[in-house]
């Protein structure tokens, strides 16, 4: 949450930068009309700024920090308030700033076939634009802050503060690396708010194991050995308070869990089946280390490789739910549906006639 309000807060500021205080004139239609550009720089009016306030208030305000919906038009007035100081501030600062910055990202997108914030050769260029411009940021962040903070909940306004100490942070690293990015000390990546150099090699331990890998074997290892078996003990436990079982049949049940928990264990401890199943858990969570890990192709793969190898423990759990089942007599059966139908009903979910006879 802290990067997207300093990404919105910059946003924010460069397109309020790019306020003219006067008009200059309409293009004629000469013959150099295409060798200069329009002279009517883009404004930052109220009703735009209310806006996007309104979409600041209702996707981070309302949904992130639960704030009242019904605080959302005094808490857009605040919000928008802030805004046009800061366009007012800045008039006319960022006209060509912006201009070259879309112009720049367009060409390099469609080099790119799609994606990328600029080429990394405008780096420096925007650097140099932008740092002038971290004071207005500061502001924005800190006005916005102390404006909302008391429209929201009391846990939220910590939140909001724990929130607010992230962005304070990222700005202080923001603005050094735009300093060195100006000055030609650090090599321009084309996107300002990447935190990690693409060439900046893994560190390794002594094993050459990096500590993404380390933190990927020890949850495999965790999930290897977090057992299903928890849950089938929990079911069987279950069943003898939802069918009143008498000692007999509790020994019983017992006896069926035993018998199924040993022929999983024959499963989980063969070594091909560990090795299938530690490899894939590595791999997927390997994955999430790349920019939406999460929703990789290849996570897709790595599920269905690892719900095939675990289809014999799912037939076991179906074989010892079935085993189950066929212990309770026909009354006690009545006896707990009786007891279901009366908790549902307690809970105004009481079934209709037509449900029971068709049942």
């Amino acid at each position: 949450m802290a990067k997207r309000i300093l990404m919105w807060t910059i946003a924010l500021v460069i397109l309020a930068g790019s306020v003219r205080a006067q008009d200059t004139g309409l293009p004629d239609d000469s013959d150099d009309i295409l060798s200069r550009p329009s002279e009517h720089g883009f404004r930052i009016t109220p009703g735009l700024a209310r806006i996007l306030a309104q979409q600041f208030t209702k996707n981070a305000l309302i949904k992130h920090y639960q704030m009242d919906e019904a605080k959302s038009d005094e808490v857009n007035e605040l919000v928008t308030r802030r805004m046009m100081q800061a366009a007012h501030a800045l008039d006319g600062q960022g006209q060509e700033f912006l201009e070259r910055l879309i112009e720049e990202q367009l060409v390099y997108q469609k080099e790119q076939g799609g994606g990328g914030f600029m080429p990394p050769s405008f780096g420096q260029e925007f650097a140099k634009r932008l740092v002038p411009m971290m004071p207005a940021i500061r502001d924005v962040v800190r006005g916005v802050g102390q404006d909302i903070r008391p429209m929201l909940p009391f846990k939220k306004q910590l939140t909001l503060a724990r929130d607010l100490m992230g962005v304070n942070t990222m700005l202080d690293a923001f603005e050094e690396r735009m300093t060195k990015w100006a000055n030609g000390e650090e090599e321009a990546l084309g996107d300002p708010f990447r935190t990690r150099r693409p060439d900046n090699k893994v560190k390794l331990d002594e094993n050459g194991e990096s500590t993404a890998l380390k933190r990927s074997r020890k949850t495999a290892e965790e999930q290897l050995e977090k057992s299903r078996f928890r849950e089938w003990k929990k079911y069987v436990q279950q069943a003898k308070q939802f069918y009143q079982f008498d000692d007999a049949q509790a020994a019983t049940a017992d006896s069926i869990l035993r018998e199924y928990l040993e022929r999983a264990q024959s499963i989980i401890q063969d070594q091909a089946w560990r090795t299938r199943v530690y490899q894939n858990r590595v791999w997927s969570t390997m994955l999430l280390q790349k920019p939406n890990g999460r929703n990789h192709p290849l996570q897709a793969i790595l599920l269905n490789e690892l719900i095939e190898a675990n289809a014999p423990l799912r037939e076991l759990e179906n074989q010892l739910k079935t085993r189950i089942e066929t212990i309770p007599t026909h009354a006690q059966r009545k006896a707990a549906d009786d007891r279901l139908n009366t908790w549902l009903a307690d809970k105004g979910l009481e079934l209709e006639e037509s449900e029971e006879v068709a049942q």
